[in-house]
């Protein structure tokens, strides 16, 4: 009360000695009503996003551009996507790779709508909150986003700052469920006589289900033996996608020479333009100007092609490791880290295993694996599902052909 009723004095006394806050309050008014405008035109406003550039329009107004950095940022939210490595790890993998970024910045980074072409408006005074299209090119897809904002809504205990939960010993564990009763199985070790201790998988109800962590593991190693799909059928369906590939996505190679005859056409118009100045033709100010935007189309087009050669090669070279994957299951299990394990046996198996008296058996696998490990058939299969047994007690004594695949997942 005191603080106001001086304010109101000097007011009474000299107006004059507050008009510099009421006109501070009115540019900043006049600043947010700007910033709020230019985000419902689709602009980004502020520090420019890791992966872009600030560049000038046709209006001389700001605009994202991708910069060097934005296949990387590609590339971390498709690793991130994948829930394998916690986000500290791929972090400090692209950390290597020139992407210099802090954890809280990298976490934010992935939460940030603007890299699917999107731009949020925070709600003020009587307007709702808003999410507009952007004028600026997406570095990401909105599935690609939604599928990181998956991992990092369902997998909290991935911060680095978190103790990890998972045993090299119990790979299985929240793949495996009770014989008896059908629930989950977790997994512990217990103590010996001798002191040495040893793993188990064990029901957390009231069942009897118990058994050997190091048998079990084993077995499952085997049963992955059963899991074959012939070198002429990887092959053939190599071929088969990389036509799939390319009819969507266009003839990539079509695609890089017209990028590549872009660039070629805008150097050379850039050296007319250099001609034509020095002939005087120009100012310096028209000059300069003409002379950015040629700039900033050589980069767009250069951004272009750098995307068409990384997305061509990233197909080659994860599908065939993919299918290489496939031929040697066994190995390539053995050889994986437990994150790595544990992927693997959920996209093989979108259902629950369960193991007894040392075979497994499931009701359903990968409806993609299935189709490939059907040699007799081709990548056909059997296109009726009411064709196949559906068979839930099958064990790996049994071939494959014998379970009920499961919607697809790869």
């Amino acid at each position: 009360m005191r603080l106001l009723f001086f304010n109101n004095l000097a007011f009474m006394s000299d107006p004059h000695l507050v008009t510099p806050e009421v006109e501070n309050d009115r540019r900043s008014l006049n600043t947010k009503r700007g910033m709020r405008r230019a985000k419902l035109e689709g602009r980004w406003v502020g520090k420019a996003p890791r992966g872009y550039s600030y560049n000038r329009d046709n209006s001389k107004k700001p605009i994202l551009h991708w910069n060097d950095d934005a296949l990387l940022v590609r590339e971390v939210f498709t690793e991130v996507a994948q829930g394998v490595n916690t986000l500290e790890e791929v972090r400090l993998k692209f950390r290597k790779r020139g992407l210099k970024i802090s954890k809280n910045a990298f976490s934010n980074m992935l939460r940030k709508r603007v890299y699917m072409g999107k731009i949020h408006i925070k709600a003020w005074r009587d307007e709702e909150e808003q999410i507009v299209d952007g004028i600026h090119q997406p570095i990401i897809t909105p599935s690609l986003f939604e599928q990181v904002q998956d991992v990092l809504s369902d997998h909290p205990s991935r911060r680095a700052d978190k103790p990890s939960t998972r045993h090299p010993e119990l790979p299985l564990r929240g793949h495996l469920i009770c014989s008896q009763c059908g629930g989950n199985l977790t997994g512990s070790r217990s103590k010996s006589r001798s002191g040495k201790y040893y793993w188990y998988y064990h029901c957390q109800k009231e069942c009897t289900e118990r058994f050997s962590a190091s048998k079990a593991n084993a077995a499952f190693v085997d049963y992955l033996r059963s899991i074959h799909v012939p070198d002429a059928v990887i092959d053939l369906y190599f071929a088969i996608m990389k036509d799939i590939f390319n009819e969507r996505e266009g003839n990539r190679d079509e695609q890089l020479r017209a990028a590549q005859t872009n660039i070629d056409k805008v150097k050379q118009d850039l050296a007319d333009l250099d001609e034509r100045y020095f002939r005087g033709d120009f100012d310096k100010a028209a000059y300069l100007r003409l002379k950015g935007r040629f700039a900033d189309r050589i980069k767009e087009f250069e951004a272009r092609r750098r995307e068409l050669e990384t997305l061509d090669t990233n197909f080659d070279r994860y599908l065939r490791y993919g299918l290489s994957l496939l031929a040697q299951l066994p190995k390539y299990y053995k050889q994986a880290s437990l994150p790595i394990k544990q992927k693997l046996i959920g996209l093989i198996f979108p259902d629950k295993l369960v193991y007894k008296e040392g075979k497994y058996r499931t009701t359903s696998i990968n409806e993609v694996l299935f189709m490939l490990m059907q040699k007799e058939q081709g990548l056909t299969g059997n296109k009726k599902r009411t064709d196949r047994t559906s068979t839930g007690n099958q064990s790996c004594k049994v071939g494959p052909a014998g379970f009920e695949p499961a919607t697809s997942r790869v």
